[in-house]
């Protein structure tokens, strides 16, 4: 699930569908054949890069497909891989590009944070200390803090935790009961992050306050919707953040957050 301005990229089993958040709307299908399972895009919003099970990428424009490969890090341009780096037993689990930087943050299944420069592909640091599978990572639009989250069940695990990128952890952030699927930073336009917003298989939302790590609001997510990924964008129109939750069962829950941190359903739309 990725947002771009007032529309929004998500992802379903063989196609890429393109919503407009404000009508809810479907605009646009992309059918590519294997499942796709992440979409980022150009700031533009006139290109989309999907990836699918089968290890290809896809470029997508507003018209139509235009190529797909195999490879790591990829040059858009020629479409020719660039490079790539392998640790053992590093199944990644999520990467995010901090914002004007030449580094990547990337969680783990072998519970390690790491952050790699792209220049070198080189690991610049590595975070330990979560007990559980890392599900997600994130970093905040200034690039001094990141997020990951891990899985558990029954409240083991089922954390989120906010590091210092140059020192390490600052603190948990407990009260899930399953596992947390995403994690993202809530900023309201600025470059400094106010809140974090987790979704978890508990089939909740909450809003965490990055001032002590306390839980701010809880939204409960509709049984049948059992969340699987997040983004969130800033509304200018309303001024709040707003949060899109894709779910199993292939649609989309939207929620908005005020600078109080309190949320609101906005509304249901399914492919």
């Amino acid at each position: 699930l990725n947002f771009c301005t007032d529309k929004m990229f998500s992802y379903a089993v063989k196609s890429v569908c393109l919503f407009d958040w404000k009508s809810s709307g479907v605009n646009r299908t992309w059918n590519i054949g294997k499942k796709a399972t992440r979409v980022c895009h150009a700031e533009t919003g006139s290109l989309l890069l999907a990836g699918s099970r089968d290890g290809s990428i896809h470029e997508l424009s507003s018209e139509q497909e235009t190529r797909s490969w195999s490879a790591h890090e990829l040059d858009v341009e020629t479409a020719m891989e660039v490079s790539q780096s392998k640790i053992s037993r590093n199944v990644v689990t999520w990467a995010d590009w901090i914002r004007g930087d030449d580094v990547v943050v990337q969680s783990s299944e072998d519970l390690t944070l790491r952050l790699w420069d792209v220049r070198t592909f080189g690991i610049v640091k590595s975070f330990t200390g979560h007990n559980n599978i890392l599900t997600c990572c994130s970093s905040s639009p200034d690039g001094h803090l990141l997020l990951s989250c891990s899985n558990g069940f029954d409240g083991a695990g089922c954390e989120v935790k906010v590091w210092d990128s140059r020192y390490g952890i600052l603190f948990n952030m407990k009260g899930h009961m399953q596992t947390v699927v995403s994690c993202k930073f809530l900023s309201f336009g600025s470059e400094l992050a106010k809140y974090v917003v987790t979704v978890s298989a508990d089939n909740s939302m909450k809003v965490w306050s990055l001032q002590d790590g306390a839980c701010v609001t809880t939204s409960d997510i509709p049984p049948q919707d059992r969340p699987t990924c997040m983004d969130v964008a800033f509304d200018n129109s309303s001024d709040c953040e707003v949060v899109s939750v894709g779910s199993q069962a292939g649609g989309l829950n939207c929620y908005s957050i005020d600078r109080s941190g309190t949320s609101q359903w906005l509304y249901t739309t399914s492919t």
